[in-house]
């Protein structure tokens, strides 16, 4: 759900990051280690916008969703989430009530009031 967020863990030291990523629907990772990166950066000086480009949107995706958890109560964000991410209701209810801060019981509630509400 949240796109290149994980790229910004050890970027700034050069170091590896520290974070797992898991897969909550079908997904294709591509990795490279930062050798690699810096040698195409070196042969292709396009590619340093490449990845300021991919900083400024994982830093835009976590500014957003912070915002979202602090000012959107769990219903307009999970609805949020719905116009922007339509797939959402393939995801596992653990997955998206984390992502939340809320558990499965109160996001199962806030399903069933949005489809009573379109019914």
């Amino acid at each position: 759900m949240v796109p290149f967020k994980y790229f910004l863990d050890g970027v700034p030291q050069d170091s590896p990051t520290t974070i797992n990523v898991q897969a909550i629907n079908n997904s294709v990772i591509h990795t490279m280690n930062i050798d690699t990166w810096k040698e195409l950066e070196k042969k292709n000086p396009d590619m340093i916008e490449v990845r300021n480009q991919a900083i400024m949107r994982s830093i835009g995706t976590i500014v957003e969703h912070a915002s979202n958890l602090a000012t959107m109560d769990a219903k307009t964000h999970y609805k949020f989430l719905l116009k922007k991410y339509p797939w959402i209701n393939d995801t596992k209810a653990e997955y998206v009530a984390s992502y939340l801060g809320i558990d499965t019981t109160h996001l199962s509630k806030i399903k069933s009031e949005i489809k009573k509400k379109n019914t």
